[in-house]
């Protein structure tokens, strides 16, 4: 157990992907995406075409229907009709030089994927083997470009420090325990501009989803951490869409800690009604994402069919997360392959002598470890654990290769071997091939040898082979 207290259409889950090739294009003018404000417009024909759908007007009122499923809108309202249901949605339908379009947070009801570009974005029905692209000049359908598009890596996130005087000031227990702290000193979680600070630097390391631990029930320290998790939906709601990371919730304290049935179905029934429909919240195959999280067999037969539900171990039941879906929190010293999802931390030292850093060494060995692997989804323990010692971001205890303090260290790590887990070498990043004892730096398209190794930058090392095809493939973008 962690420490307790421890947009009509389109868009869903945040994931980067660039480099897609053009193909068939179906039409082109004027009538790409167009910026309302903060939101996005879409042509609503683009996308009715490149879903087989169709549209109807009947007064002020549009009908479509996409496969199986039925919109009904109104020109200039926020509301839609889904499959006979009203949701308020804040899609608004507008008319521009004759032209249908449909803002861009429809995405959670339909469960598409929204892919930003430099010059637009794409669109992914999961049904579907094309994409559609739509830049400001033209849209078009493309096939998608190999199997890299559903890798996703998502990070933990503890939810538990709070303003002091507020309820437990849980960085007394970190500074107690004289473990690592952040760059800075101890902070908010609900500050606003803590929140920018964290969104800005994982999108700088190309997480694609936050994972906000919500494991020790859902109204722990008096609902404190309930509050904290609100602050960030409120703060990633107001993002234009292509600069939101979105979230989903672990949760399970209900039953692990309790055993308490009843209590776990109103957790979940407040977790879907307070944020699953939120603009930011997670989501796969057209359902909101929940991380169950489980320690203990309580309820194994539970299910919920509004939701998309991961079952989400601790590293002492690895086995578990082979035998029941992939998904977890840490990891053992030497994971095995899953295939669904590996998750790993950096470090971790709440029961020594627990996992030792080795100024980055370990860390290093269990991503080269996924990227043998292959798996569909990473998981990385934590951002912040700073309670269990897991923490990636900066910290000025943090120390390069010659021992000199580099605070940014794991995020660095966490860029170049994000990149690397989706096919990419980083401008200016260093990196050395396993089998070779010297390292290169990727500059300009090209691989130069260096001579030692770098002050205050880690170098990604990567399995046999990984760095001259990851080379061949970048220069061919």
């Amino acid at each position: 157990m962690k420490w307790p207290i421890v947009k009509p259409v389109i868009f869903c889950i945040l994931i980067v992907f660039t480099g897609i090739s053009a193909f068939g294009q179906v039409t082109s003018g004027s009538d790409g995406w167009v910026p309302v404000g903060s939101d996005k417009m879409l042509p609503l024909r683009a996308l009715m075409s490149y879903a087989g759908g169709k549209c109807i007007h009947n007064g002020n009122q549009l009908i479509c229907t996409i496969g199986k499923q039925e919109l009904k809108l109104r020109i200039a309202s926020k509301n839609i009709f889904l499959d006979g249901q009203i949701k308020q949605l804040d899609c608004e339908t507008t008319e521009i030089d004759g032209i249908t379009y449909v803002a861009d947070s429809i995405s959670h009801a339909i469960g598409w994927t929204y892919i930003p570009t430099t010059t637009g974005f794409v669109l992914h029905n999961p049904s579907l083997k094309k994409s559609l692209v739509i830049t400001r000049r033209r849209w078009s359908v493309e096939p998608i470009a190999g199997s890299d598009a559903t890798k996703k890596v998502g990070v933990w996130y503890i939810t538990s420090f709070y303003p002091k005087g507020q309820g437990p000031y849980h960085w007394d227990d970190v500074v107690a325990r004289g473990a690592d702290m952040p760059l800075g000193g101890p902070y908010i979680l609900s500050d606003p501009d803590v929140i920018k600070r964290q969104i800005s630097q994982m999108h700088e390391c190309g997480i694609d989803f936050i994972l906000m631990d919500d494991t020790n029930t859902v109204w722990v320290d008096n609902s404190l951490v309930d509050k904290n998790i609100r602050a960030w939906f409120d703060y990633m709601d107001k993002l234009p869409g292509d600069e939101r990371i979105p979230i989903a919730i672990a949760s399970g304290g209900e039953l692990n800690q309790h055993t308490d049935k009843n209590s776990w179905l109103k957790a979940v029934d407040y977790l879907y009604d307070t944020y699953a429909k939120r603009p930011s919240y997670l989501y796969e195959n057209g359902k909101p994402v929940l991380h169950w999280y489980i320690e203990k067999d309580v309820w194994p037969e539970w299910h919920d069919e509004r939701w998309n539900i991961r079952r989400t171990y601790h590293f002492f039941r690895t086995q578990d997360q082979v035998a029941n879906g992939g998904w977890g929190y840490g990891s053992d010293e030497y994971p095995r392959c899953i295939k669904e999802c590996l998750s790993f931390h950096p470090g971790w030292n709440l029961s020594p002598p627990g996992h030792k850093r080795e100024s980055g060494d370990f860390y290093r060995q269990r991503w080269m470890n996924a990227l043998r692997c292959e798996p569909e989804h990473v998981l990385l323990s934590d951002w912040n654990g700073w309670n269990e010692g897991t923490a990636l971001e900066d910290s000025n205890s943090w120390k390069d290769t010659y021992g000199d303090t580099a605070p940014p260290w794991y995020r660095l790590l966490t860029q170049g071997y994000v990149a690397a887990y989706n096919g990419n070498l980083v401008d200016g990043f260093y990196y050395r091939d396993e089998s070779q004892p010297h390292i290169v730096l990727w500059t300009n398209g090209e691989l130069e040898p260096q001579s030692e190794y770098p002050h205050k930058i880690p170098v990604i090392s990567l399995p046999s082979g990984m760095l001259d095809r990851l080379a061949r493939s970048n220069l061919s973008k």
